[in-house]
């Protein structure tokens, strides 16, 4: 298998539910990805579109369920599997996926972070010394 990371923009919403079995939430996302390429004249296009079926379990898919929405720009980091199967359109066919390690926002539109009350600190033990003990 292959690590990639990848960004592009999400072709529909979050889907899933939770496994008839085990319980556990899991979640499917399509994610588009645009290469840029340079043409002859030295300016930029987009080329062809890369599709990534992304699928998540556990705390990861209730995220995604909860917050990514058609349109949204995420980046995904994660093992590539590559699948091939037969298409009604074309003999045969192949699809990426990938399990997400984690997925982010990319950094030019991640909101800022809300400001979180301090965590109360523990008061230091007190030293032998501070007690007038030996």
């Amino acid at each position: 298998m292959s690590h990639i990371i990848i960004e592009g923009n999400l072709t529909a919403d979050a889907e899933g539910g939770y496994g008839k079995e085990s319980g556990k939430p899991w979640a499917r996302l399509n994610v588009a990805v645009n290469n840029r390429v340079k043409i002859q004249d030295g300016s930029w296009t987009d080329g062809p579109t890369s599709f990534y079926r992304v699928t998540a379990f556990g705390s990861l898919a209730e995220n995604a369920m909860n917050s990514l929405h058609k349109g949204n720009t995420v980046v995904v980091s994660g093992d590539l599997t590559v699948e091939s199967f037969v298409a009604r359109t074309a003999p045969t066919a192949s699809r990426r996926r990938s399990p997400p390690t984690t997925w982010a926002p990319p950094s030019d539109s991640a909101p800022s972070p809300s400001p979180r009350p301090a965590k109360p600190r523990r008061p230091p033990a007190p030293s032998k010394n501070a007690t007038g003990a030996g």
